[in-house]
């Protein structure tokens, strides 16, 4: 079973549509992350969290951070295994300089 959620409370603030932005154009990257783990009541049962978050690829400090939260806070269980992607989203390829400016009226 694979659980998705959006961050929410001390893990990761909701951010506004220009805070986005601003961050894809900063280099963060739509980092997701697998996170496997074992339910403490039946350590044969394995389960699957799936985190979203806009992070600085590759030192993942906003990943880092849920981490520590999850073990430090959740009582879920204990994480077995992490797998990371993520994808730049904005890329320099995607602005162009303008030399002129064209007004309709």
């Amino acid at each position: 079973m694979t659980k998705i959620i959006r961050a929410r409370g001390d893990q990761q603030p909701d951010i506004s549509k220009f805070e986005a932005w601003r961050r894809m154009v900063m280099d963060y990257s739509l980092v997701t992350a697998l996170i496997t783990y074992r339910k403490p009541d039946s350590t044969w049962r394995v389960q699957e969290f799936t985190y979203q978050v806009y992070d600085l690829f590759p030192k993942l400090p906003e990943l880092s951070r849920f981490l520590d939260y999850w073990n430090r806070e959740l009582t879920d269980g204990p994480i077995l295994r992490v797998e990371v992607s993520g994808e730049k989203l904005i890329t320099g390829a995607d602005f162009r300089h303008l030399s002129s400016d064209l007004v309709l009226n």
